[in-house]
């Protein structure tokens, strides 16, 4: 999990309350495949009401924190045997 101000400025004519923008990724082992999603969202709240690990948390317990979500991709790998 990255959370950061510096496209804040950036996006703040579009998004009047903007406090911040965050990346999370997952990545998951299942039958031989591995999956790696990334998912970048926006979020009103400031760096001083909640960083990185409380996005974290308040993500994962909302499923969301009810952002926008501006780029969300998903890459899969087969697991290849060892030679």
């Amino acid at each position: 999990m990255i959370a950061s101000t510096e496209l804040t400025a950036y996006l703040q004519p579009s998004w009047k309350d903007l406090g911040q923008a965050y990346q999370i990724t997952r990545e998951r082992w299942k039958n031989d495949e591995h999956t790696v999603e990334v998912a970048y969202r926006i979020t009103s709240l400031k760096p001083e009401q909640a960083d990185a690990p409380r996005l974290l948390e308040l993500d994962r317990a909302t499923g969301g924190l009810k952002t926008a979500c501006i780029m969300s991709a998903t890459s899969r790998w087969a697991r290849t045997p060892a030679a």
